[in-house]
């Protein structure tokens, strides 16, 4: 699943079948090899699927894979309980069902990315989530595993049903085998799905409206450096947006998305760099646009991110503020105590704080831009939705995790917030991977790490809810805690040997 993780595409399958054979093979065992079992997985998947924390030292690199360990091993804990396959089939998905809707949510605001769901993205399974959204894909994911995994045993059990007294030991060991020479060799038995291949948007969303709006997304960010000190000072990451959106102007946009960063902690008035740099933008091109910056405080202590919205006039329409912050990112939990014990935390000398959340509106269409980690929230991105949004714009800068999975990753959770919501999805990073993301999930265009590039592409706004938008994740987590608590409460009565 860790592979799955960062590679997605063909490994889908690799990871529906590694969850299968990983709680078949814990059916049954006692807690102290549930818990061992689920250590030593947990910290393979997540160790592989989190290699880019690395980057800012080893504490976050551990403390991030320990702390998604916990979660991974409450699962294979909980299937261990289940004593038949029936058992199996009821605590296994709803335990990873549960476990990421509460993840997702807690501590500090919760984790959206390495979940099962991110892993199914090319897959079938994927298509589910415009009904019970990530989670349930998830939980999906682990039922047809154990389903798979659980008849396949079989098959063996009866093939080796003449080695008496270990036959069942024997068959646990080839499929948990199995199932990791699966994942290691899914490349080559499961072809990669096709960037736009599902079908047209028509085919997807016939309840939308008939108007496009022509979007330019402006990604410049291309070596693996940051900026000197000198192009700071001249503002060249300014000159550069600027340069390639009028660029742009030929193909007639009428909204540009510059990614998280771009106008940086310049003061937007009278004649400063970024006022300028906006003002020739807009006018280049006869488009709104839709920028990103950090202003700080007026005591110089803390800044906000922010979301700037201008007119094609180059006048600042709206502004709206990121509501989810980053912990260790954006600001550090327990400063005081923390800081004087871990050097790495200067990288982050002054904290963050959340702002308020609005909607931008283009003539009569609602644009919801969110910031950076806040597109891998399946609830958040539907609460924006729920408020009106008919287009999302992720802006994200992701310069500082250079060529790791995180890219990635992050692309993989708003291409299912677009099947989700049956939205596009406008995903504008600093240095890649940008991408325009169609709503059943596929690639329209796309930018690669480190490329400097300007995506087109007309998007079509919808004001329609899906079950997941009108729903949310009530009837994944109640089907979840019903499952639950049937597979516990069925631990008595039902035979070793029932059949599914």
């Amino acid at each position: 699943m860790g592979f799955a993780l960062v590679w997605g595409g063909r490994w889908w399958l690799g990871s529906v079948i590694g969850i299968g054979a990983l709680y078949t093979s814990v059916r049954g065992a006692s807690r102290l090899r549930a818990i061992s079992v689920g250590l030593v997985s947990g910290a393979a998947v997540f160790g592989i699927s989190s290699e880019w924390s690395r980057l800012f030292g080893a504490h976050a690199y551990l403390s991030l894979v320990a702390a998604l360990s916990l979660f991974w091993v409450a699962c294979v804990v909980v299937a261990s309980f289940a004593r038949s396959e029936v058992q199996s089939l009821l605590l296994g998905p709803s335990a990873i069902v549960l476990a990421e809707l509460f993840r997702t949510r807690f501590p500090l605001g919760g984790y959206g990315l390495a979940t099962v769901s991110n892993t199914q993205i090319d897959g079938p399974l994927s298509r589910a989530a415009v009904v019970v959204g990530s989670a349930g894909v998830s939980g999906l994911a682990a039922a047809l595993g154990i389903a798979v995994v659980t008849l396949l045993t079989k098959a063996l059990s009866s093939g080796f049903s003449r080695i008496k007294g270990r036959s069942k030991g024997f068959v646990s060991s080839v499929v948990v085998s199995l199932g990791c020479v699966i994942i290691a060799l899914g490349p080559l038995f499961f072809p990669e799905s096709k960037v736009g291949s599902r079908g047209s948007v028509d085919e997807l969303n016939d309840n939308s409206s008939s108007r496009k709006l022509r979007v330019a997304v402006v990604q410049v960010y291309d070596e693996n450096r940051p900026l000197s000190d000198d192009e700071e000072a001249r503002g060249a990451l300014l000159t550069w947006l600027k340069t390639e959106t009028e660029k742009s102007a030929v193909a007639r946009p009428e909204l540009v998305v510059w990614p998280e960063a771009s106008l940086g902690s310049h003061l937007l008035e009278g004649e400063s760099m970024a006022a300028r740099a906006v003002r020739e933008a807009t006018s280049k091109t006869g488009a709104s646009l839709i920028a990103n910056g950090q202003p700080l405080g007026g005591s110089l202590d803390r800044f906000v991110n922010r979301n700037y919205f201008f007119s094609y006039t180059g006048r600042l329409e709206m502004v709206s503020d990121k509501e989810k912050l980053v912990p260790f990112g954006e600001y550090v939990p327990w400063r005081t105590a923390l800081q004087p014990r871990i050097r790495s935390l200067e990288r982050i000398p002054i904290d963050g704080e959340p702002g308020q959340w609005r909607l931008f509106r283009l003539g009569e269409i609602g644009i919801g831009s969110v910031i950076c980690f806040e597109s891998t929230f399946s609830y958040y991105i539907r609460e924006r939705v729920r408020a009106g949004s008919e287009i999302i714009v992720v802006e994200t800068n992701n310069r500082s995790f250079e060529t790791s999975s995180l890219s990635r990753q992050h692309v993989s959770a708003s291409r299912m917030r677009a099947i989700e919501t049956r939205r596009f999805v406008v995903h504008a990073a600093l240095s890649g991977i940008s991408a325009v993301i169609r709503p059943d999930g596929s690639i329209l265009e796309s930018a690669g790490l480190f490329e400097r590039k300007v995506l087109l592409a007309d998007v079509e706004p919808s004001g329609a809810l899906t079950p997941y938008v009108r729903f949310g994740d009530w009837a994944p987590g109640g089907l979840a805690a019903a499952s639950m608590i049937l597979g516990l409460g069925a631990r008595k009565r039902l035979r070793p040997e029932a059949k599914l």
